[in-house]
C-alpha cells in the first residue's frame, strides 16, 4: 500500500511516523513545499530571542526520512488530485500514484497589501531568520509596532519586549481575540498591556506604510505610528487554492468526519487545513493547535491501517500575554453557542466565558483563571448538562 502525504509539518510527519510503526512495509511519501525538515513553530519565538539555537528548532534531520524509509520530496507543491486515476500532480510535472492520500498542508500568513524592509511575519523558519536579521541591523532602542490581535501578535510583543523596544500594538477589533472575547475579557487584556508600557490602538485599520525603501511608519485610519520594525499577525489562510476542482467539500477547510475522512474514498485531511467534525460541539471546525495536528496525524494513520479511530480531543490553547494567562478550551464560536455565561471583570482581575450548546458545555475562555481549566475540560469531554 502506498500512502502519499501532502504537507511536511507536524500533522504530516506524525502521520508518516505512525504509519511506519504500524506497517513496516508501507510505502510512504511526504511532499513538502518547504525545503527544510520538520521544525517546531512553537520554538521560533524562542530562537528569535536567542534562547534556543537555530538547529534546536528542527525536530527531524534530513537523515530521519531515509532511516525510516520515507520518501521525502522537499520544495515541491501538489498541483492537482486525480481521484479517478489515483495520482497527485506535482509542481515538477511528476504524477505521484497513491492508494491512500493524506492532505496535511497547513496555512499561509495573510500579508499586508504593502511592503517595506522592516515588515516581518512569524510563521516559518524563514520568517524567523528574517526577523532575527532585522532585529540585529539597528542600534536599540528603536520604535516597534505590532499589527494584529491574536497569538502571533502576542509573540511579537514578547520578542520586542525582550529587546527593550518601545512598542505600539494596533488591532482591528476592540481588543485581542475580539471575535471570541466579551468586552470585559478584552478590556482586562487591554489594561494589562497598558500596565506593561505598551501603547494600544484598537479599532484601527491598515492604510499604508511610510518610508522609501526602509520602514519609517505605519499609517492607520486612526493615526500614524512611527516604527522601524513592524510585526504582522493578521491571520492565516488555508492552502486550498489547488483543490478547487478536486471534488472535496471545502468550507473554512477541507470538510472531514470525526475519523478524518473526506468525501473521496481513501482521502484524508488533517491539521490546519482540515475542518474536522467536533463530536463535542456538533459542528465542523478547524482546530489549529500543534497538539491537534499531531493527534490527527496519528489517528489518520491508524484509520488507514483499519483501526477505526475517532478524533475526540478537546482543543486547548494556553497563551501568555506578557504575564497574563489566557486559556481557550473547545469550541469558542459566539455564533454557534446558544448561551454564554460570563463572570469576573476588571475589578476582580480575572474573567471567564463558558459556551453552551443544547445545555452542554462546549468551550470556555479563562483569563487569569487557569485553575478552572481541568474541570471545564472534563465537563466538555463528558458532555455534562448545565
Amino acid at each position: 500500500m502506498r500512502t502519499v502525504i501532502i504537507g511536511g509539518g507536524i500533522a504530516g510527519v506524525s502521520c508518516a511516523e505512525e504509519l511506519r510503526k504500524l506497517d513496516p512495509a508501507a510505502e510512504i511519501t511526504i511532499v513538502s513545499e518547504e525545503h527544510t525538515p520538520l521544525y517546531s513553530r512553537i520554538l521560533l519565538p524562542h530562537y528569535v530571542k536567542g534562547r534556543v539555537e537555530r538547529e534546536k528548532v528542527f525536530l527531524k534531520s534530513e537523515n530521519w526520512y531515509t532511516e525510516n524509509n520515507i520518501e521525502w520530496l522537499p520544495g515541491l507543491r501538489a498541483e492537482k488530485i486525480d481521484h479517478k486515476n489515483f495520482f497527485v500532480l506535482l509542481s515538477n510535472g511528476r504524477e505521484l500514484p497513491f492508494d491512500k492520500l493524506v492532505i496535511a498542508g497547513g496555512r499561509n500568513t495573510r500579508p499586508l497589501s504593502d511592503d517595506r524592509r522592516g515588515v516581518a511575519y512569524l510563521w516559518t523558519v524563514d520568517d524567523a531568520d528574517h526577523l532575527s536579521q532585522l532585529l540585529s541591523e539597528q542600534e536599540k532602542p528603536y520604535p516597534a509596532a505590532v499589527y494584529g490581535g491574536g497569538l502571533i501578535g502576542c509573540e511579537f510583543i514578547k520578542i520586542f519586549q525582550h529587546y527593550n523596544l518601545p512598542t505600539t500594538v494596533i488591532f482591528r477589533g476592540k481588543s485581542f481575540w475580539s471575535r471570541v472575547l466579551d468586552e470585559a475579557s478584552g478590556e482586562l487584556i487591554n489594561q494589562h498591556l497598558k500596565k506593561q508600557n505598551i501603547k494600544i490602538v484598537p479599532e484601527a485599520n491598515f492604510v499604508g506604510l511610510e518610508g522609501e525603501k526602509e520602514l519609517a511608519a505605519l499609517i492607520t485610519d486612526k493615526e500614524k505610528i512611527d516604527c522601524k520594525i513592524l510585526g504582522v499577525g493578521i491571520g492565516l489562510e488555508p492552502d486550498i487554492s489547488w483543490l478547487a476542482d478536486s471534488g472535496l467539500k471545502i468550507e473554512k477547510g477541507i470538510v472531514v468526519n470525526e475519523k478524518l475522512e473526506t468525501g473521496l474514498s481513501g482521502v484524508y485531511a488533517i491539521g490546519d487545513i482540515a475542518a474536522v467534525y467536533d463530536i463535542h460541539s456538533g459542528r465542523h471546525r478547524v482546530m489549529a493547535t500543534w497538539l491537534s495536528a499531531q493527534l490527527q496525524g496519528r489517528i489518520a494513520a491508524q484509520n488507514i491501517c483499519g483501526q477505526n479511530k475517532v478524533f475526540d480531543q478537546v482543543t486547548s490553547s494556553i497563551i501568555n500575554v506578557v504575564g497574563l494567562d489566557v486559556v481557550m478550551l473547545g469550541d469558542t464560536s459566539r455564533e454557534w453557542a446558544d448561551k454564554i455565561k460570563t463572570s469576573g471583570g476588571l475589578e476582580e482581575g480575572w474573567a471567564t466565558q463558558v459556551f453552551y450548546k443544547k445545555q452542554k458545555i462546549i468551550g470556555a475562555t479563562l483569563i487569569n483563571r487557569n485553575s478552572e481549566r481541568a474541570q471545564i475540560q472534563k465537563a466538555i469531554t463528558e458532555g455534562i448538562l448545565a
